[in-house]
Parts: structure tokens; C-alpha cells; sequence
């Protein structure tokens, strides 16, 4: 660790040679591998990399603006060029090699992505963490994945990781983003940026040799899991894993490079960096925001395209909904305009199916239930259009610009906040994946039937199993399982959890998700919730949690909903009211909180799975860190320890 206190030294002397590049460009992204890195050097065929792919983006929309942070604003070339001093100067100030571990701790910021493009660019694998781990996260991570250089904020986190360095002893260097003015103990970026301006001078064909080490089955970043089940999961995920996504999500989702992205996603997470990278793909503008200045970001950027957690797309409903109410006649008239429109949605999606019939139809004996949806559709498209139209001028005026599309991840959103959302003009398009599996299928804008998570990607295979792992029939729950281009290279130094996690099933490589759900008839995968959150009554009826609790989450007057076991063999739920709501009923809140539970739960449908019988309300939202995870996803047994108290339960 000495080498993070001493001072720079001649540029000359830590000159790393890299291989001649001997051939032409780059030929274009074909997905061809399996998840499975390549033995040795990559050959023609096998070279195209993430650096590469942005090298292109930049040539074909070169003077477009990249991104804008506040009143910050930058071009695709300007872009290249900072990330390209930067990635010059992390290979020759900081001997930063193919391969190497470099840690980006930091937030979101101007520099983030120039850095994250830096790492690409000095063929070094990228391990983006959030900023605020605490002294056990930041070393567990640092030494867990054998970091060489980290990348930091502040001068004080620099400090943190030198006093504990006897404990990191690959870590050679500490980059400081914003230094004090009297700090000696690591680099300042803009340092390592000036060496790397001044190295690309003199030799400008370094980064294409560094990329010519490398291809698209090397890894490229080591991103952790959100550490709902547990502690965080490091997955390695190769160039090719990344680049498939980069390579068919802009024209599956309809991205060009005419739309305008508000990214108030964490760029450390992976939804957040995904979005980034789809976004240079297709030559989008990204205007960086924060979730909770949500309004102002709407109205100053006019977005086209907005990606974000379900919990912020429930706070978007509900806003609208309030937007749309009023009183007298007017209020009335929007409330028909959003049925009249959900109606229309509903008969389009039924016109999709293909086996749904209506027996005993009068004067057609049986016909199809397709055909009938048909009809409806064809009667109601004129008042439904009109609606719309209303409904999007309403809002428009009242909450503020709509963006034409709307992305889903990380979480499934309640149906009925789906269906809403669709209704009132917004496109939302929700799709599936995880860290282990990037982005394996979504909604498409022409086929986008709510309460599902659409189709497969191109190249992927996406398979539903049972107990044995045998292909179960549509319509039946089990594990999904996913192969293809976009499948991990697999938990970085867990060969335990990488054994039980990829199966070989047919010649190809699986991973089992751990996740539940079931494929429709039309090929529509929808998801049902995690297996290991699947319980069971005294009965062996199966509860599935995250169904009921979107179910509640319908509801106006409740936020967040989880469900938690009750002995013997039972289950209770626990609600967070929205008490704004709660105020103008006038009545006693549990009183009322379970008269609206059990209206949800007897017309939600739930005859094949135990509903609760109990339900306690929470003394306090949710909130990170205890509760919730930093992307808004349930802890269920930190929640569970803390506000399933029995004392305080009500009878359902």
C-alpha cells in the first residue's frame, strides 16, 4: 500500500506495452456466446467490447448531446474525449491492466460516467459500489474482489481506506475526485486526466492496442446484488453480457436518439447503469435528476423517456389520480374518461388472445373470446381516444409533462396501478432481469398487457421448472430459468453458490433465478414473487407474498404492504396507511384499513393461494437502510423483526 503515498513519477518509465492491433474495426455486436469465458486470446470474431461500442455511438452521433447534469452539459465527443484521457491515464499513471479491479465508490455525478467509460477503455474490470458503505461493507468489498485502484469521492474516504491499508494489499492506488487542497495521500483525478491528455499526444493508438487484449467474453464489471435475501452477491458480467442489451433493448422499447432520458436512478446500481449505456447505444440525451425533486425535473426537462424503481412509479399514480380529482361535474367526467380508456386498454389485450373462449354465447353459440374482444375494441376506440386525449391534456396541465414511455424494473408493479398508468397516456414497458441475468425480457410498445413482464429478448431462452427441473406446461408456476448471451459469467470466488445457481440443461447453460412465475398462452411470462419467500399453511396451500401485497398496494390508502407468517401455520400483513387518505374518511383507521383489506382481498381472486387473516399497522414508513434496501426493495426480515409485533394485531 506504500504506492498510494508516493509521488508521481516519470510518465516514461510506467509505459505498458500492449499488443499491435493487425486487423480493421470491430465487426458489429453478434451474441454468440453462452455466459462462458473464452480460454485464451480473443480472435477476429470475439473482440468487440464495450469501449468499442461507444467508440462507434460517438461516431455516429458525435456533436449530440450526451449528457446533462444541471447546467453542466456535455457532447458525445467531448464525452470520449475525457473518458479517454481518463482510461490513458489510469493505464500508465496508475498500471492498471486488462483484467484489474478498479472501484468506482461514488454517486451521481458529472464524472461518474466518463469513469465507468474509462474503465472500458483501459480494458480493466469496473466494481461500482454506492458511496455510503459502511466501514465493514467498503473493506469486505474492497478485498472481496481484489480491487488494485479505488476510485473515490472525497479526500476522507481516501483516509479511511489508507488507515485500514495493511488489510488491502493489492491496492496500489487511491483516486480522489474532489481533493483538499493539502492532501498528499492519493491522486486527484484531474491529475490522472492530464497525464492521460498528455500520454495520448504522444502514442493515440493506446487504447485501440489495450482493447485488442481483451474481447467480448472477458469480464468487464463486477456488480453486487441489492442484498434482499442477504449479504450482497458479487456477479462478474462479461462485455458480451452487457452489449446484448445495449444491442436490442433501443429498438425493442422504440429508444432513439431523438428521446430525452431523466436518470434519477443510482448509476452505481445496475438498472441505473444499464439505462446509461442503453442510452449511448441509441444516441439519447441523459439529463441526470434526483427522484425527490421528481416534479421540477418533469418540468424543466420535458423527458420522453423516464426509467425508474415501482415505488416511484405508485407515487406517479397516485399524484395523477389526486390531479384528476376535484369537484362536480368535471371530476366525474375525468373518472368516466379513465374508465372508458382502462376499458378499451383491457378489450385490445383481450383481442390478443388466441385460445380464451365465452361458451354459449347468444346467437354465435361459441366463439372466441378474441373476437369479442375485437369488437369492443373496434366500438370503443373512438371514446377511448378521446379520453385519452382528455386525460393526457388534464394531467398535463395539472401535474405537468408526460414522458411518451416509461421503463419498469428492479421490482413488479401492481397491476392496477398498471393499468391506471396506461390508461391516462403513459407507455410503461415492464421487463425482467436481474443482476446474475441483465435485462432476459420485456414489454414491447405495440404488446404491452399489463401485469406481465412481456417476452423474451432476442437470443434468449427463458424456461419455467419444476421441482425435478423438468419444462413445465404454460400456465403452470415454477422457477424460471434463463439461457443466452445475457447470463453472467458467474459469483465471483463462490463456487458453492455458482454450482447450485447454473445447470446444464439440453447442452445449454442455465441460470436458475430463483425466481416464480408462469407463461401465458400467448408467450407472456408474468411474474409471481421469489421462491424463497413462498410459504406454506397447515393446509400445503402455497402463499405467494409479493401477490397479495401488490394487491394492497392497489389501494389509494395504502402504501406498502408485506405479509408475514403467523404460528401456527397462518399469515398476517402488515399495511403503511397513507393517513393523508386515512384524515377525510373519518373513522377509526383500523376500522377502516380492514374493511378495505378485505374488500381487496375477496374481489382480488385469490382462491388458489391462503389470504391473511390478521394485519397490524406499521408505526412508521418504511425507510432505507432499516426497512428498505437503497433501491426501495422490501428487507422482510428486518422488517418482520421490528413491526410484526403480535400485541398489536387486528383481527381480519
Amino acid at each position: 500500500m506504500s504506492d498510494v503515498r508516493r509521488p508521481l513519477q516519470g510518465l516514461g518509465s510506467m509505459m505498458r506495452m500492449g499488443i499491435s492491433a493487425n486487423g480493421g474495426p470491430a465487426p458489429p455486436f453478434e451474441a454468440h456466446h453462452g455466459g462462458r469465458p473464452s480460454p485464451g486470446a480473443c480472435d477476429e470474431e470475439n473482440r468487440y467490447t464495450l469501449w468499442l461500442g461507444f467508440e462507434r455511438s460517438v461516431a455516429m452521433h458525435a456533436s449530440r448531446e450526451a449528457c446533462v447534469f444541471g447546467d453542466f452539459s456535455i457532447s458525445y465527443t467531448r464525452l470520449h474525449d475525457w473518458a479517454a484521457a481518463l482510461a490513458a491515464g489510469l493505464i500508465h499513471l496508475c498500471n492498471v491492466g486488462p483484467g484489474e479491479k478498479v472501484v468506482l465508490l461514488a454517486g451521481n455525478r458529472p464524472e461518474w460516467l466518463p469513469l465507468s467509460l474509462a474503465v472500458q477503455g483501459a480494458a480493466a474490470v469496473e466494481v461500482p459500489c454506492r458511496p455510503d458503505l459502511s466501514d465493514a461493507e467498503l473493506f469486505s468489498l474492497l478485498s472481496g474482489v481484489d480491487a488494485v485502484v479505488a476510485i473515490v469521492e472525497t479526500t476522507l474516504i481516501a483516509e479511511r481506506i489508507i488507515s485500514r491499508s495493511s488489510e488491502l494489499p493489492r491496492l496500489r492506488w487511491i483516486i480522489v475526485i474532489e481533493p483538499d487542497e493539502m492532501q498528499k495521500c492519493a491522486l486527484s483525478l484531474t491529475s490522472v486526466e492530464a497525464a492521460g491528455r498528455r500520454i495520448l499526444v504522444c502514442d493515440p493508438g493506446l487504447l485501440s492496442r489495450q482493447q485488442w487484449r481483451i474481447g467480448t467474453d472477458s469480464p468487464a464489471a463486477v456488480i453486487h446484488t441489492s442484498g434482499t435475501t442477504g449479504l450482497p452477491k458479487a456477479v462478474l458480467l462479461s462485455h458480451g453480457n452487457l452489449l446484448h442489451s445495449q444491442h436490442y433493448l433501443p429498438g425493442t422499447i422504440g429508444l432513439t436518439q431523438d428521446d430525452r432520458i431523466l436518470l434519477c436512478l443510482p448509476l452505481w446500481h445496475l438498472y441505473g447503469r444499464l439505462m446509461a449505456y442503453v442510452a449511448i447505444a441509441s444516441g439519447a440525451s441523459m439529463h441526470f435528476g434526483c427522484f425527490e425533486r421528481l416534479d421540477e425535473y418533469f418540468l424543466y426537462v420535458r423527458p420522453s423517456c423516464f426509467p425508474a424503481f415501482p415505488p416511484v412509479w405508485e407515487r406517479i399514480h397516485r399524484r395523477c389520480l389526486s390531479a384528476l380529482n376535484g369537484r362536480g361535474m368535471q371530476t366525474q367526467a375525468l373518472h368516466l374518461a379513465l374508465k372508458i380508456s382502462r376499458l378499451h386498454l383491457q378489450m385490445r389485450d383481450l383481442a390478443f388472445s388466441r385460445t380464451a373462449m365465452i361458451v354459449n354465447a347468444p346467437s354465435v353459440g361459441r366463439m372466441s373470446a378474441s373476437v369479442w374482444g375485437a369488437l369492443a375494441e373496434a366500438l370503443l376506440f373512438l371514446p377511448a381516444r378521446l379520453a385519452r386525449l382528455v386525460l393526457t391534456e388534464t394531467l398535463q396541465r395539472r401535474v405537468g409533462p408526460v414522458p411518451h414511455l416509461g421503463i419498469v424494473g428492479d421490482a413488479p408493479l401492481p397491476r392496477g396501478v398498471d393499468e391506471d398508468l396506461r390508461a391516462m397516456g403513459f407507455n410503461v414497458l415492464e421487463g425482467y432481469g436481474s443482476t446474475e441475468q441483465i435485462v432476459s425480457s420485456i414489454r414491447r410498445p405495440g404488446r404491452n398487457p399489463p401485469g406481465t413482464i412481456g417476452e423474451p429478448l432476442p437470443q434468449v431462452e427463458m424456461r419455467v421448472l419444476g421441482d425435478r427441473l423438468e419444462r413445465l406446461p404454460r400456465g403452470e408456476i415454477g422457477q424460471f430459468a434463463v439461457a443466452g448471451p445475457q447470463v453472467c459469467l458467474g459469483y465471483q470466488a463462490d463456487a458453492t453458490l455458482n454450482a447450485t445457481s447454473f445447470v446444464m440443461i439440453e447442452g445449454r447453460r442455465f441460470l436458475l433465478t430463483g425466481d416464480l412465475g408462469w407463461c401465458d398462452e400467448q408467450g407472456q411470462y408474468v411474474f409471481v414473487g421469489r421462491l424463497s419467500n413462498a410459504m406454506r399453511n397447515s393446509d400445503g396451500m402455497v402463499m405467494y407474498p409479493e401477490v397479495v401485497e401488490n394487491l394492497l398496494r392497489d389501494s389509494p390508502f395504502i402504501e406498502q404492504a408485506l405479509i408475514y407468517p403467523r404460528s401456527p401455520a397462518g399469515f398476517g400483513v402488515l399495511v403503511v396507511p397513507d393517513h393523508d387518505r386515512l384524515q377525510p374518511a373519518m373513522e377509526e383507521p383500523a376500522a377502516f384499513l380492514r374493511r378495505e383489506i378485505n374488500r381487496i382481498l375477496q374481489s382480488g381472486g385469490l382462491t388458489a393461494q391462503p389470504c391473511p387473516s390478521h394485519f397490524i399497522i406499521a408505526s412508521h414508513p418504511f425507510q432505507v437502510g432499516d426497512a428498505l434496501t437503497p433501491t426501495l426493495k422490501l428487507r422482510r426480515e428486518a422488517i418482520r423483526t421490528v413491526h410484526c409485533i403480535p400485541e398489536k394485531e387486528h383481527i381480519l
